[in-house]
């Protein structure tokens, strides 16, 4: 099952939050999203979240998707990760690519510049298979509004 990012990004909503460059802590922000079940019947299923995009270093945001646990475990698992800005434009994308069924999966996007300021989000995209069944899920973080052109 192939999905775009950027057509279910849309599904989101768009809030602002305001603050000052020297307000924005250094670091990824911990804010996260409930985890989300992405689950075959009454079969495998995995909890994932998407982590709230901030500053790494002057210049870099970082965002990620965690899988936080999985039973019973998938055969495999596929996890999607974007930083998105507005409601449906992709920044930056990591995907795991098919395979175990635990981690987190991180990305990093380089500012073009720290004048402007814009609203990012990250978008999780879990995919599991379990015997022959397949399932997806989306997970949205927290908005955060950061100055990175």
């Amino acid at each position: 099952m192939k999905l775009s990012l950027a057509s279910l990004a849309a599904l989101s909503g768009l809030s602002l939050v305001a603050s000052p460059a020297s307000a924005q802590p250094q670091g990824v922000t911990v804010a996260t999203v409930k985890a989300q079940d992405a689950k075959i019947n009454d079969g495998a299923s995995c909890d994932f979240n998407a982590v709230t995009p901030g500053y790494l270093t002057p210049g870099k945001i970082g965002a990620s998707g965690k899988i936080k646990g999985c039973g019973p475990v998938p055969d495999k698992c596929r996890l999607q990760t974007a930083i998105m800005v507005g409601p449906v434009s992709t920044i930056a994308h990591k995907d795991t690519g098919w395979g175990k069924c635990s981690g987190t999966n991180k990305l990093v996007y380089k500012c073009a510049n720290r004048v402007h300021k814009q609203t990012f989000y990250t978008e999780s995209v879990m995919q599991i298979e379990w015997r022959g069944q397949h399932a997806s899920k989306i997970a949205h973080s927290p908005k955060a509004t950061l100055y990175c052109g």
